[in-house]
């Protein structure tokens, strides 16, 4: 008895702790509707092995080949995909070699080998003028040296003899037939038969029976084609004669050293034969086509030969010296260069010996200097750039997800023509004292800055553009032209500066689409502006003066970016550096100005943490057994007028900011009624004032919708959003499981919302 109630003790402590335990585990669980939005407070990243691209915050299953996501290696935890973090012992197992960056010039030399060919200009051939059979030979071998005037060989030739009576015969008649006479005597002029021979002949009346051959050149005999008593005809060639006292260097030339090479060029050769001996020549001629059995193309100079100490078919090392002038820049090695044509690729060590870290920078070659190159740009001297175990580091990024060689981002800036540039560049230049006026917080000032640039604007000549470019500035001068007339419709500085921003967010925008001349313009940011939201302005000079607070805080802020004449900007994603992250981007919020989100503007590349205004974030849900992840960033309102305002109606929208808003899921999916194959989507709307239109597209990475094209639309759907009483603060997606296989897409920004039923199949 005693022991049945011990039993029943321990099985009364085994419910009460189980059912403690269960609590405690699943703690205070109310997600009615099975909402996951969260972020790892550790900041571990998962990623899938064999989809380095895939990065999700929370352990999970790859939405596209559905293997378990893994941690990440711990890092610093830099987000740029510019730059590749390695341990130590994987630097000394790729055998990482580092070479610092020096100045130098280029010389213009270039290293050729090749061999000595005979001068073609200078070998002649020596033929028979009449036929005949050769009766004695004065040349007996190849090879052997002749002189000009030389007697080469003898023939007899029976139309020689013919036309020898024929003279005489005439010569009887000359006074009666002189014409007779004078084609007799012809005859044998065209034979090569002198005219003091022919008076002999005359004057002797003596038919001649043999004729001797003679050397019209000095040279060496390359080919006797003729044999004692061998019968000749008119016109066969009886010996090749060449003048070696000049010769040909044939070089071989690749395409990475034409450019330096020109027609007129010195060159300094030496050969086998003479050690330490140099010779010297001029580029004659270089040969249009490239060979592309050996992908070089033929350099040929001549050069001087009066001791015959240069044999045709001698091998060469030459040394091209180009005529056009030295060059100076930055030197790095040969191997450090990933080819990718003049822009090519370089990975730089910005980490330490404990922490080694690797950034890949895009670099302008210059010509070849020896084993070393010239670098115009992408490099800064002192730095220390990868030369050994390159393709290793490279290939790690790779698999990373980072940019390398094979995925580089996307260039921003587009080809525009220098008139344009000058005319943004005088818009630019009229926007500073509006900035100035708000510094000085006087509103006044600031409304008399308006009108010259507004008279300016009137000038850019949107005809210079064409194509794309002529689309995003057309959608960027709208919101520029309100801006200005907004600011010089007010007096209260404080409305001034809120529409300060939207000026400033488009004329960064076509600064970096654009570019601009003449003067270097400074991206500046203050983080505390609108409370703590962040904003970015133009600056002609680097030293911050603070357009949104003025006198109170002057010099609150920081260099985001410099805009240089002439330099490109690169299209990037919605973090630091551009790198699509789970976690908060570091990206300023232009969500959508105009058509395609063109001017839809990413200042990630250089925004610190506190400068997010779109963080990158997801929302998963899995429903059913599919397992569906939406990537996005997320804008505010801040007081904006969205939807027919930021966002423009029937543009092409990304359905949120920077790069496309992807939807995944592993399985087949039903989306608002229509079969989806499992796969990885953009998620594009194009928002209208009563209806919208939902797009899946298969071009799921793209920045904005600059790369949209309807060609790869997956499936389209006509939806009705709803108009909300109160607005949603921050764009906001939500995966919702709601029964069994089923759920449903919400979407709520602003004003609008949208639901889309899923089904998993």
């Amino acid at each position: 008895m005693k022991n049945n109630k011990n039993i029943f003790i321990i099985i009364l402590g085994c419910l009460f702790f189980g059912g403690l335990a269960g609590w405690l585990i699943r703690g205070n669980d109310d997600h009615p509707d099975h909402e996951h939005f969260h972020v790892a407070e550790d900041g571990t990243i998962y990623t899938c092995s064999m989809h380095p691209q895939i990065r999700q915050d929370e352990p999970g299953m790859c939405p596209l080949c559905g293997m378990a996501l893994t941690p990440l290696a711990s890092g610093s935890g830099n987000n740029s995909p510019f730059v590749l973090e390695m341990t130590p012992e994987a630097v000394a197992l790729s055998n990482v070699q580092l070479t610092r960056v020096k100045a130098g010039s280029g010389t213009g030399k270039v290293n050729l080998t090749g061999k000595i060919q005979t001068n073609e200009q200078r070998v002649k051939s020596l033929t028979a003028n009449f036929g005949g059979r050769v009766d004695q030979l004065f040349v007996n071998f190849t090879g052997q040296e002749v002189r000009r005037g030389e007697k080469l060989a003898t023939l007899y030739s029976p139309e020689l003899v013919n036309a020898q009576k024929e003279l005489l015969e005439t010569a009887k008649i000359k006074e009666r037939q002189p014409a007779l006479y004078q084609a007799a005597k012809e005859k044998l002029r065209l034979w090569k038969i002198s005219d003091e021979q022919i008076s002999r002949i005359e004057s002797s009346g003596q038919i001649q029976t043999q004729f001797d051959v003679y050397a019209d050149v000095s040279g060496v005999v390359m080919a006797r084609n003729v044999s004692v008593g061998d019968f000749v005809n008119r016109g066969s060639v009886m010996f090749e004669i060449v003048d070696l006292s000049s010769v040909w260097v044939i070089l071989d030339a690749y395409e990475s050293d034409l450019g330096a090479i020109r027609k007129g060029d010195e060159l300094s050769f030496q050969v086998a034969a003479y050690p330490g001996k140099s010779f010297s020549g001029k580029v004659t001629y270089i040969d249009p086509v490239l060979n592309p059995d050996t992908r070089t193309v033929g350099i040929r100079a001549e050069a001087a030969n009066r001791n015959f100490e240069l044999k045709p078919e001698m091998f060469v090392s030459a040394t091209i010296a180009a005529a056009q002038a030295a060059q100076t820049g930055l030197m790095i090695p040969k191997s450090a260069i990933l080819w990718t044509g003049p822009r090519s690729v370089v990975y730089v060590q910005v980490g330490n010996r404990e922490a080694p870290a690797f950034e890949m920078r895009e670099i302008e070659l210059g010509p070849r200097v020896g084993d070393d190159y010239l670098v115009f740009s992408g490099v800064e001297e002192g730095e220390q750039v990868v030369s050994n175990g390159v393709f290793a580091i490279d290939a790690a990024a790779q698999l990373s997800g980072n940019y390398s060689m094979m995925l580089r981002p996307q260039v921003k800036t587009l080809e525009v023509s220098e008139a344009f540039k000058k005319q943004l560049t005088a818009l630019i230049q009229s926007y500073l004292p509006i900035k100035d006026g708000l510094v000085a917080s006087n509103a006044q000032a600031t409304q008399q800055a308006i009108n010259p640039a507004k008279a300016n604007l009137t000038k850019v000549d949107a005809s210079l553009l064409e194509g794309k470019a002529g689309e995003i500035w057309n959608k960027l001068v709208s919101p520029i032209r309100s801006s200005l007339d907004k600011i010089a419709a007010t007096s209260n500085v404080e409305e001034q500066r809120k529409q300060f921003e939207i000026l400033s967010d488009n004329l960064i925008d076509a600064v970096e689409y654009f570019g601009v001349v003449d003067n270097t313009i400074y991206r500046q940011y203050c983080p505390m502006a609108f409370k703590d939201q962040g904003a970015y302005w133009l600056s002609g000079e680097k030293e911050i003066r603070n357009p949104y607070f003025g006198d109170m805080m002057l010099t609150c802020g920081e260099v985001k970016e410099t805009y240089q004449p002439g330099k490109r900007v690169a299209a990037t994603g919605g973090t630091s550096e551009g790198k699509a992250a789970p976690t908060s981007a570091n990206a300023h919020d232009h969500s959508a100005h105009g058509a395609h989100n063109h001017s839809a503007h990413d200042h990630s590349a250089h925004a610190g943490p506190s400068a997010s205004k779109s963080p990158r974030t997801a929302a998963m849900a899995n429903i059913g057994k599919n397992h569906v992840h939406v990537d996005y960033a997320a804008p505010s309102v801040r007081g904006r007028e969205i939807f027919g305002g930021l966002v423009g109606y029937g543009d092409v929208w990304v359905t949120g900011a920077h790069m496309a808003t992807n939807i995944s899921f592993n399985q087949d999916l039903e989306i608002g009624g229509k079969r989806i194959p499992a796969g990885k989507y953009a998620l594009f709307t194009i928002p209208r004032a009563d209806k919208w239109t939902l797009i899946l597209n298969k071009n799921f990475n793209q920045h904005l919708a600059d790369d949209y094209d309807e060609k790869e639309d997956v499936a389209r759907w006509e939806i009705t959003p709803v108009v909300l009483k109160e607005s949603v603060e921050k764009l906001t997606f939500k995966v919702i499981s709601t029964k069994g296989n089923e759920g449903k897409l919400r979407f709520a920004w602003s004003d609008r919302s949208f639901e889309v039923p899923l089904k998993s199949l």
